[in-house]
């Protein structure tokens, strides 16, 4: 046992300073309200549903380590799109709002290749891709999140339900965190603005909250350590890069949502 807590207390000693879990490292502005993310890695995908100024219900790549854009298309569900997930080969995974249903597109163009549908809710929530860049190879599940009724799930992507959760809150897009294992949900709360790590058997294991210039936090994704998570709602239109280290540790503590860079 004491070894263990050596373990731990050097791992946190070792880390950079101010890396907790929270940290807003960098962010970058959108042409538009953003709302679902996904990511590669090396780029960023997010959709942008418009208020004001058009074109609306676009979906935007953007090079995640510099912010530049990189090119633009049509969402193929126009304003019913709810969430986005980036499966490793160049596909992202789709949601549809109503009728409920994922689509596996080309991550450049927004071309359908096919579909399947989300019987269990509505999804309102979003979708993500429960893979790893690591171990590359078919995806362990798809994972969504909606109500009504409120509800987690993860498919096949053939479309058959492996598993499900009941939640008490209602969530937007979803991010599969591969390196702790865990799903980040962004909640609809204005404040306290709170993101939560779920276990895909649905136990809240972490949770922290975005700085007070998020207004909502809306789509959530994972690559590298970082999440990335949009402001939905009100300006800014900007997407945050998120300090996300090992939750299975001590983190030192320090004050939340300072932001380290930003990309414009």
């Amino acid at each position: 046992m004491k070894l263990i807590w050596l373990l731990c207390a050097l791992a946190v000693a070792a880390a950079p300073a101010g890396a907790y879990l929270g940290e807003v490292v960098a962010s970058f502005n959108t042409p538009n309200l953003p709302g679902a993310v996904a990511t590669s890695g090396d780029y960023l995908y997010v959709f942008c549903a418009g208020r004001f100024i058009p074109p609306f219900n676009y979906i935007y790549q953007f090079n995640a380590a510099t912010g530049s854009r990189v090119r633009s298309y049509a969402s193929p569900f126009g304003s019913y799109t709810t969430g986005l997930g980036y499966e490793y080969g160049g596909y992202l995974w789709i949601g549809r709002y109503s009728p409920s249903y994922v689509a596996r597109c080309d991550a450049s163009t927004g071309s359908i290749y096919y579909s399947f549908p989300i019987s269990q809710h509505s999804l309102g929530g979003g979708v993500a891709c429960q893979g790893d860049p690591t171990r590359p190879g078919t995806l362990a599940s798809l994972i969504t999140a909606g109500g009504s009724p409120s509800l987690v799930t993860r498919h096949r992507t053939s479309g058959t339900l492996l598993g499900s959760f009941a939640t008490t809150r209602r969530y937007f897009d979803p991010a599969w965190d591969y390196r702790n294992g865990v799903i980040w949900l962004p909640a609809y709360e204005p404040s306290p603005r709170p993101v939560y790590a779920h276990t895909t058997a649905g136990s809240v294991v972490a949770s922290f909250r975005m700085p007070t210039s998020c207004y909502l936090p809306g789509g959530a994704a994972y690559a590298n350590n970082y999440l990335y998570v949009t402001n939905t709602g009100n300006p800014p239109y900007i997407v945050y890069k998120i300090h996300c280290p090992s939750i299975w540790q001590r983190e030192a503590a320090t004050s939340i949502g300072r932001v380290k860079a930003l990309f414009r």
